[in-house]
């Protein structure tokens, strides 16, 4: 078989130039066979030595995976490699998305009354948990809509384990927030009540749902400074205020 670079076998230029830039640049053997095949979408089944580059892992060190995703399920140790590297890869390869960002309410416009549930879960050094909304570029807290025969606390439950991986448990009630905004893709008027809870982990791994690019444990201070919207801080402040009651 004659010697093809990545690009000749089908894999995309943003994968391409990352493993470039690892200094990967050629394809070993085994890559150069079933690449095609499992960039097409076909189930593969090869044999190789080990230290052939049939897994494209060499002791710790990431690199872009361009193997088959099922490679995981014979040597687990690749999970978070090929989590992490296809995360980097799409960055890569996408476009820079437009912020979208809400509004004030707008006369003239359909309004439409929604209900949320979320919490504001306290882990290690009583430091909580914000997220990074990827379409509006603000950090809030974890929440979302109350789906039909759902309680408040069934919600906030919920919407904390999609959206950050988590699984918590509801400590108390900590504030409900009122408040009114226009949603420029739906062209909406939304007048919103979200109920708040303190919450802790029991469980799960962080891991932000997509939507959210980032998710991070922070200080009384960080939340403040990071925090885009007053309703939030408000809801943060009663949170630290909860979390020095002996209550807890």
């Amino acid at each position: 078989m004659s010697q093809q670079s990545f690009r000749e076998l089908g894999v995309s230029l943003p994968v391409a130039d990352a493993l470039a830039a690892r200094s990967i640049v050629e394809p070993f053997t085994i890559q150069a066979y079933v690449l095609p095949d499992a960039l097409a979408g076909l189930d593969i089944l090869a044999k190789s030595p080990t230290g052939s580059g049939k897994t494209l892992a060499f002791g710790d060190i990431p690199v872009l995976p361009t193997y088959h995703p099922a490679a995981i399920l014979y040597n687990r140790r690749l999970e978070p490699t090929l989590r992490n590297d296809l995360r980097k890869a799409a960055k890569l390869g996408a476009a820079k998305r437009a912020r979208i960002r809400s509004g004030p309410p707008r006369s003239g416009k359909p309004t439409q009354a929604t209900a949320s549930s979320g919490a504001v879960v306290v882990g290690p050094g009583d430091r909580i948990l914000l997220l990074r909304r990827a379409d509006e570029d603000i950090w809030c807290l974890p929440k979302g809509t109350v789906e039909p025969g759902e309680s408040l606390e069934e919600t906030a439950v919920r919407e904390v384990r999609e959206e950050t991986g988590l699984r918590v448990r509801l400590l108390r009630p900590l504030h409900t927030v009122r408040y009114s905004f226009f949603w420029p893709p739906g062209g909406v008027n939304f007048e919103k009540t979200v109920a708040y809870f303190l919450a802790e982990p029991i469980g799960g791994r962080l891991e932000p749902e997509p939507g959210f690019d980032e998710a991070r444990w922070v200080t009384r201070e960080e939340a403040m400074r990071l925090l885009h919207w007053k309703n939030d801080k408000e809801v943060v402040a009663r949170a630290f205020e909860a979390i020095r009651s002996p209550r807890r």
